[in-house]
């Protein structure tokens, strides 16, 4: 669990950051910059989240040169208020904050920097400007409108395919002014990583996570989260099935796990298949975070890696 620390930038400006330690020794260091809806629980969690995989991982409140301590919701109303403070926020502003955020977590080694929404354009400009090992850049708003510097560290970009925020003409304009980024789709809308917001996508999520490169137990944790999420919808239809038209739970079940197949045959072919797979579609190959090792003195693998994997 983490706290509240406060930190100073070069200018004199004193400001917020949520600060979570991990258990061990560190295997490096996370700043994580906010959506436009402040250091609310949600960003709160995800430092934690990275903290737990043995990150020092410290996320600044961006916002308080405007308004300090904002943490909103996500309802249209919480929308045009964080707009509205976004719009306030001077770049170079933005940039002291977050490089004295650097500044209090290098000591554990590396920086990265992850953001989501406004924090993906808050990402990419640190990639530009401050001394970051690398940047990941979530669904980042108005990146497209500032391409006239191309960042000077690796970026990982995740965008949704229906993100109405992000057209992909503006995906498109990115990867053409910066070719060496790393850019990933996903069949989802935009903020699909936020459990709280209406397009969140598990699935999306934790393959965006796996190719950031988190660790195994949070990569299973959110596996099997997805997994039970599924689990628990089959099974609501089915008992729906019995209540309404009388239909054994058996019988549905089998007749649901069809319809299953049948989405999964449909993903495979379609969204989620790896272009490198020719005759045999498949997805792409699963992150090395995501598999457990062999059991002593077999070929076997630890029932987990199965689990995990389907």
């Amino acid at each position: 669990m983490g706290e509240r620390t406060t930190l100073m930038a070069r200018d004199g400006h004193q400001f917020q950051a949520w600060l979570t330690a991990p258990a061990g020794p560190p295997r490096g260091a996370v700043v994580v910059a906010q959506e436009i809806f402040g250091v609310n629980a949600h960003i709160r969690a995800v430092s934690d989240a990275f903290a737990a995989a043995g990150y020092l991982a410290i996320a600044p409140a961006l916002f308080d040169r405007v308004r300090r301590g904002v943490q909103l919701g996500y309802g249209p109303d919480a929308v045009q208020e964080g707009v509205g403070y976004m719009l306030q926020v001077k770049p170079e502003h933005l940039l002291a904050d977050i490089a004295a955020s650097i500044a209090v977590v290098r000591h554990a080694g590396r920086v990265g920097i992850v953001g989501y929404c406004w924090g993906g354009l808050c990402a990419y400009l640190a990639a530009r400007e401050l001394p970051v090992a690398c940047a990941v850049a979530y669904y980042g708003g108005r990146i497209a409108q500032n391409l006239d510097k191309v960042p000077k560290k690796p970026v990982l970009y995740h965008f949704g395919e229906r993100d109405t925020h992000i057209p992909p003409e503006e995906v498109a304009r990115i990867r053409a002014a910066h070719p060496d980024g790393v850019f990933h789709t996903y069949p989802a809308g935009h903020g699909f990583n936020c459990p709280e917001r209406a397009d969140y996508d598990a699935a999306s999520a934790a393959l965006a996570l796996a190719r950031a490169g988190a660790s195994a137990p949070l990569l299973i944790l959110l596996a099997c989260v997805a997994a039970m999420l599924a689990g628990a919808l089959v099974n609501a239809m089915a008992g729906a099935l019995r209540t309404w038209r009388g239909m054994n739970e058996t019988i549905a079940s089998l007749l649901l796990s069809y319809i299953a197949i049948a989405v999964f045959n449909h993903l495979v072919d379609g969204p989620l298949r790896d272009p490198a797979s020719l005759n045999k579609p498949s997805t792409a190959p699963i992150p090395e975070a995501l598999l457990m090792s062999a059991m002593p003195g077999t070929e076997a693998a630890c029932p987990v890696r199965g689990a995990t994997a389907s």
